[in-house]
């Protein structure tokens, strides 16, 4: 791609790839629902098991289940971690919004530093209709 030289058209041109990219997500989203409603489809339909599954003539299709870790009670889960100290348990995540709550009531998390991430923000201009 080639970059204006002028900033201006720098930002009309991103506008039209927002936009191209806007038409384009709501094209993925239709596709996403066509897929979600096949693989229901596919699940209620086929025998879960079934080693032979079912093919056409561009993809084979198989049901598979696995089994997916649910906490049911965090107090029982969280002693069991301070107790084994089996942190592996856990991901390594901190919540953006409570860690700005606090820093909005001025309170420090201990061990938590700023990173300043940069973006561009978009408005798109609207056009005033020429009478």
């Amino acid at each position: 791609m080639k970059i204006p030289k002028n900033l201006a058209l720098c930002a009309d041109t991103l506008a039209g790839i927002v936009q191209e990219i806007s038409v384009m997500n709501a094209q993925l989203k239709l596709m996403n629902e066509q897929r979600i409603e096949l693989e229901a489809h596919l699940i209620n339909n086929l025998s879960k098991g079934d080693a032979s599954g079912i093919a056409g003539k561009r993809a084979r299709v198989q049901i598979i289940t696995e089994d997916i870790p649910t906490v049911e009670n965090w107090d029982k889960f969280y002693a069991y971690i301070g107790k084994t100290e089996e942190y592996d348990l856990l991901q390594r995540r901190v919540s953006i919004k409570a860690v700005r709550e606090r820093w909005e009531l001025h309170r420090a998390v201990p061990g938590v530093a700023v990173f300043a991430k940069v973006s561009v923000k978009l408005s798109i201009l609207k056009r005033k209709e020429k009478a």
